[in-house]
């Protein structure tokens, strides 16, 4: 039973789904649904929750992807509460890995295995999807199959929360479909291979709302921690799947009861843990990017905490902060650190550009006439001594619309200038003016510092 919602201001009391509502108060006071617009499937439950809670929630403890995904599932409704924007998660890993288990985990939450859907949309398509789902989970599966020229649009348009503005047929504007959802993906690929397929860059706005983590605990059994005793890790995946067949759709409304009973105190513990979390999981010397990140995982986890709080789970306590910390740690380490993402992506475009090119696109110093240098297919990039050295020379042209591609070139150049890693002119400025030894030729260029290439990124 999803949860085509919409938040109003005011007391929050009800909860309105296309085949019910949850909580009692004004018809003012309410999350309520925008026309009772149902999913294709026929949404409903299968047992009833202490079947589910003792054959899928208390069958994932110690799991820490398992319980990070379906504490993702209790943390959608709390967007709102919590005063967070859209966003998802990204499981990327290998095939067989575990990764689709996961969604059958999450889905069973609201419904049956059906509830997940596919990547594999139009924007149209997508847009209708985010809408049926808006404040509750929306399961993706297989994001390779997403067009690469689309997959940055995707991202922004599920986590921003508000479809293309169009017109009426009297050229009048329509009112824009609007949603807030959380999502969760798999895949083995992550967005950043398909921007980079499409020929673009991944941004930081990007990577924030869809947080890439790696779908492997790092036990050798794929995406378990730990698998029971006497199982494989194949069999365990297709015991929980079969479960989630079996029982599922009790979860949520029981969640959903239970927080509409005491919204407001529902609301401090979520806000209040929230930000308790995240400066466990961050300090306070990380990046902006970084601290936005831990602040979903913390939502995430506070949200699980609630629903143990609540009975839902049958898990003990700390066990969904236990599981957000291990995956937050494992995002931070796949990234690189708790900087900006931007500096060591330029960085490594810098060093990338000239460990491809150092011998087909550099001509060495006073032989500025060499065939191959002046070859306009590749373009001479500089003129330069020997690797190691700092005469390595990038001409103007060629550092904006190549070295730099997908960033801004002086916005670069002032990153290597107060990491030592670009010699600026005596004046300051970026470029320099040097004169090339053995035809007297004087260019302006960047020159390189001989650290460039073993910088640390």
């Amino acid at each position: 039973m999803p949860g085509v919602c919409r938040a109003l201001v005011g007391m929050v009391i009800r909860f309105v789904t296309p085949v019910g509502t949850i909580g009692r108060g004004c018809p003012a006071n309410r999350w309520y649904s925008d026309g009772g617009a149902r999913r294709s499937q026929d949404d409903g439950s299968r047992g009833n929750l202490d079947d589910w809670r003792a054959s899928v929630a208390q069958q994932c403890s110690g799991n820490s992807r398992l319980v990070l995904a379906l504490a993702s599932a209790f943390a959608a409704p709390c967007l709102h509460l919590a005063g967070q924007e859209g966003g998802g998660l990204h499981l990327r890993g290998p095939s067989s890995c575990g990764k689709s288990t996961v969604l059958a985990l999450a889905a069973s939450v609201y419904g049956p295995p059906e509830y997940r859907r596919e990547w594999r949309a139009s924007d149209n398509g997508l847009e209708g999807v985010a809408a049926l789902h808006c404040d509750a989970l929306l399961p993706l599966d297989e994001i390779g199959q997403l067009d690469p020229r689309h997959a940055a649009g995707a991202a922004y348009l599920l986590s921003n929360g508000q479809g293309k503005s169009r017109s009426r047929r009297d050229g009048s504007l329509r009112a824009p479909a609007t949603w807030r959802v959380l999502f969760v993906s798999c895949g083995e690929v992550g967005l950043g291979d398909l921007i980079a397929e499409a020929g673009g860059k991944l941004r930081a706005g990007m990577d924030v709302r869809l947080i890439d983590v790696p779908a492997e605990a790092g036990a050798g059994t794929g995406i378990f921690d730990r698998i029971p005793d006497g199982l494989t890790a194949g069999t365990f995946a297709d015991g929980l799947k079969v479960s989630a067949s079996r029982h599922y759709g009790t979860a949520f409304p029981a969640f959903l009861q239970c927080l509409v009973t005491d919204l407001e105190r529902a609301r401090r513990f979520l806000r209040e843990g929230t930000d308790k979390l995240t400066r466990e999981l961050c300090g306070n010397d990380s990046a902006g990017q970084v601290r936005r990140v831990a602040s979903r995982f913390a939502l995430i986890g506070c949200a699980g905490a609630l629903a143990t709080a609540y009975g839902i789970t049958g898990w003990d306590q700390g066990e969904a902060e236990r599981a957000t910390r291990r995956c937050f740690s494992d995002w931070l380490n796949a990234r690189g650190g708790n900087g900006e993402r931007e500096p060591r992506e330029m960085v490594k475009a810098v060093q990338l550009f000239i460990e491809l090119h150092s011998e087909g696109r550099f001509s060495p110093a006073g032989r500025a006439g060499d065939d191959r240098a002046q070859n306009t297919k590749p373009r001479r990039v500089s003129l330069r001594g020997r690797i190691g050295t700092d005469r390595t020379l990038v001409l103007p042209n060629v550092w904006r619309t190549e070295v730099c591609k997908g960033f801004d070139p002086s916005a670069v150049a002032r990153l290597l200038v107060e990491r030592g890693l670009l010699i600026p002119g005596s004046s300051g400025e970026f470029q320099r003016s040097e004169r090339v030894k053995g035809t007297g030729e004087k260019v302006r260029v960047y020159r390189l510092a001989a650290g460039i290439l073993d910088a640390e990124a």
